[in-house]
This record gives C-alpha cells, sequence and structure tokens, in this order.
C-alpha cells in the first residue's frame, strides 16, 4: 500500500473517531506511522484529504449500487436491490456513514460541490437505465433529494442502523411512479 494510501485509511480512522474538525496532519501522520511531512506532501490541505477519501467511497457506493441493480433480472427488483446495497453499506458502518453524510458539511465549499456532484450522480442512475421508463428530471431529483434527506436525518439523529427499517417506505417512494396505476403513476 502506497504512503497516500495509507494516509487516507488513516484519516479514515481518525476523522471517524474525532470528527473532521479534530482532526490533523500530525494525527494521521501518526496513524499512519509516518512522519507528517509526509502527510503535507501528499495533501497540501485536510480539506484535499477528505476529498481523497470522499472520492474512493463515491466510487466505491457507485460500483456496489450497479453490482446490486444488474444483480436482479428486473429492473423493478435491480433499483430495490441497489436501495437497499446503499442503505445497508450506510447503516453497517454509521461511523463511516456519519463521516461522508454529516462532516462533509465541516469540511468546506469543494466537499460540498463534491457532495452535490455525488448526488446528481445517483440521480442519473435513474436516468442511465433505458429499460426504465422515462422520467421527468423533478421526479429522479425527488428521488435523490429525498433519498439523501432520509439518511441524512438518520445519520445525524445517530441512527444510521435504523435505515434498514426506512427501506420498505423509500423503495415505495422510488417505484412508486413506475406503478402504471393510480394518480401518482408517470408511465400512463
Amino acid at each position: 500500500m502506497s504512503e497516500r494510501e495509507r494516509l487516507v485509511r488513516a484519516f479514515a480512522g481518525v476523522a471517524t473517531e474525532n470528527g473532521f474538525d479534530r482532526t490533523s496532519a500530525g494525527l494521521v501522520a501518526e496513524a499512519a506511522d509516518l512522519p507528517e511531512d509526509a502527510f503535507h506532501r501528499h495533501f497540501p490541505t485536510m480539506e484535499d484529504c477528505f476529498m481523497a477519501y470522499y472520492a474512493e467511497c463515491v466510487a466505491e457506493l457507485r460500483e456496489l449500487l450497479e453490482r446490486a441493480y444488474h444483480a436482479q433480472n428486473d429492473w423493478r427488483d435491480g433499483l430495490e436491490a441497489a436501495l437497499r446495497a446503499a442503505i445497508e453499506a450506510l447503516a453497517s458502518d454509521p461511523e463511516r456513514a456519519r463521516l461522508l453524510v454529516v462532516e462533509i458539511n465541516s469540511v468546506g465549499p469543494r466537499a460540498a460541490r463534491a457532495r452535490a456532484v455525488a448526488v446528481a450522480g445517483f440521480r442519473q442512475f435513474f436516468a442511465e437505465r433505458p429499460e426504465l421508463p422515462p422520467l421527468p428530471d423533478v421526479v429522479r431529483k425527488a428521488f435523490s433529494g429525498g433519498i439523501y434527506t432520509t439518511i441524512y436525518n438518520h445519520v445525524a439523529a445517530g441512527r444510521a442502523a435504523e435505515l434498514r427499517q426506512a427501506l420498505p417506505a423509500l423503495s415505495y417512494f422510488v417505484l412508486l411512479p413506475f406503478s402504471g396505476s393510480g394518480s401518482g403513476s408517470m408511465t400512463k
């Protein structure tokens, strides 16, 4: 594992334990068993280190969603499987979820932009499926915004593990516009 990789891993451990605001280059370097100047060679700021970690996590989550979706034979089952995979990933590691969903607010404007791009990327998850009936962009924004808000509220309240209990309601929320019946259908 490279120095940079060791530092990013160490950052994750230190920041989940201490919070972003109480994480320093010295603590991260110490946790990586490297001198502090090694941190500064790879990351000019703590924000840069966070951004490296965040980018890795978003890529991992996107890959997880893709695998879960494609493991199903039906797109409805695929959407539910992808949502379940995301919820399970966050619920099973509440400290990591807190760092990625709540602590990001302490990092700075670059992190806020990265979060917006990540949420938009997950919104694209619904748009790039040719097998899905077309939906207005406002509906896809509602999916991603509603799901993110639900996740944020649970994680911020220290209830990340309870996200699993919200899964049936979130699945209903995501699949309702595709139901083909009732006034909520977008596929008429």
